[in-house]
């Protein structure tokens, strides 16, 4: 059997004149065609795309895996005392370890990309519920390198740039009730359990501070507030500590009731084109004091004399 190829034709032929086989003595031709695109489909395979370094994830525009990240690291509601989730669970009651099924976190130790990326969004996205200071302290924090804890050559992690206030720096959406230290009913003991975070010495600097912070719900349930003048709170501390350059998107306050407090409040941290609204809890339900109103303007002739001193001091050039 002899195989004989036509270049006119562009085929093969099988010649059996010589295969003992065959049934007749003459010369039988089966065509084998083997056309260029024949070739091409049937006998060279396919080169798969060249894999991605970052895994099927990777092929995807930011936007896709943005949106991935949300479904991961985004709860429904606040976190409650998050500096509980942060590191390993040393507790061993369950009550101490707090756990949130809205968030699965293993994508952020796969690799430096997409903890770089998905980072801002689980501590700028989530609101965090605190109601003491050292649960701050710890979350801010608690297991991460920074030259605030170490030295001024410690290297930012995975290039984040977050010292000196670690993960505060990305928190935006904060719920701060300002609880009282344990059989303490007494303002004065409240003020002086968080004395520390509001008034922070001079050495110890902006750690706590929340420099992006954008939504906050300030809760003085506590602290039993009335609408006389017994119950007039000094605004000064709250907006030294928790005023952002421009003010906040939104304020929500809860348990004030003094006129001028609430002023002092909503064109303190509030920005003008913010929200602002004020409410309190009786016997179990929710009492609105002051409904959600849209900040119009400075307010600067309404304020106390201390807050207008803040306002009128970070709006002076530098």
């Amino acid at each position: 059997m002899t195989r004989i190829y036509d270049p006119e034709d562009g085929i093969w032929t099988i010649d059996q004149s010589s295969d003992t086989a065959s049934s007749d003595n003459g010369t039988t031709k089966v065509s084998l065609i083997f056309g260029l695109n024949d070739r091409t489909s049937s006998s060279i395979p396919e080169v798969p795309a060249a894999p991605s370094p970052l895994g099927r994830l990777g092929v995807f525009a930011i936007e896709i895996r943005l949106m991935v990240y949300r479904h991961l690291l985004v709860s429904k509601t606040s976190i409650y005392k998050p500096n509980l989730l942060i590191g390993p669970r040393r507790h061993i009651m369950a009550w101490q370890n707090v756990y949130n099924e809205d968030i699965d976190g293993a994508i952020l130790r796969t690799c430096r990309t997409f903890y770089e990326e998905a980072l801002p969004l689980l501590y700028g996205s989530n609101g965090f519920y605190f109601s003491w200071p050292d649960e701050i302290e710890q979350f801010g924090h608690l297991e991460l390198q920074t030259s605030a804890l170490k030295s001024a050559n410690a290297k930012p992690l995975f290039g984040l740039k977050v010292e000196p206030y670690g993960r505060l720096a990305m928190v935006r959406c904060l719920v701060l009730r300002l609880s009282p230290p344990y059989g303490c009913l007494y303002r004065q003991d409240i003020w002086s359990h968080w004395l520390a975070f509001f008034l922070s010495p001079i050495e110890h600097g902006p750690r706590t501070g929340f420099p992006t912070l954008d939504h906050l719900q300030l809760d003085f349930t506590d602290w039993q507030l009335g609408i006389d003048n017994t119950s007039q709170l000094r605004v000064e501390p709250f907006l030294k500590k928790l005023r952002v350059p421009g003010g906040l998107s939104s304020l929500c306050l809860i348990g004030v009731q003094h006129q001028q407090n609430l002023l002092d409040f909503k064109y303190g941290l509030c920005k003008k084109g913010g929200t602002f609204a004020a409410k309190r809890l009786d016997l179990g339900y929710w009492t609105v004091v002051v409904p959600d109103t849209i900040v119009m303007d400075d307010g600067l002739e309404l304020v106390s004399n201390g807050v207008r001193a803040i306002l009128q001091q970070e709006r002076k050039p530098s």
